[in-house]
């Protein structure tokens, strides 16, 4: 779900964090991205154009969330397979001030 997508540092921490997954029998998953799926939180309708432009911005600039800033960062949506089955796994990588992710999806282990 794009609401809880994992939190990466830019494009080569997507790919970094993916090509750490094994799947269930000892593998590594095929990944490809498919696209985003739009902003990690939706905007509300009454999000002023000066608003999208400064946390488009922030985003473009990798910059940190303030404290309760809402998660406004586009996600993007990759599809794994392992074997014969397939799954999908949301990442945003826009967070370059957060530690690398260490914990791996269900069905999935992490190897360091």
């Amino acid at each position: 779900m794009r609401e809880t997508a994992i939190e990466v540092c830019k494009p080569q921490g997507q790919h970094h964090y993916l090509a750490r997954l094994v799947c269930p029998d000892r593998s590594h998953p095929a990944f490809e991205r498919s696209g985003n799926v739009g902003p990690c939180h939706d905007l509300s309708a009454d999000t002023q154009p000066g608003e999208i432009t400064r946390l488009t911005i922030a985003a473009m600039e990798y910059r940190p969330l303030e404290a309760g800033e809402v998660d406004h960062h586009m996600v993007d949506r990759y599809e794994l397979t392992c074997g014969p089955q397939t799954s999908e796994l949301y990442l945003d990588m826009y967070h370059c001030d957060a530690p690398v992710p260490q914990a791996a999806p269900a069905g999935f282990s992490i190897a360091n």
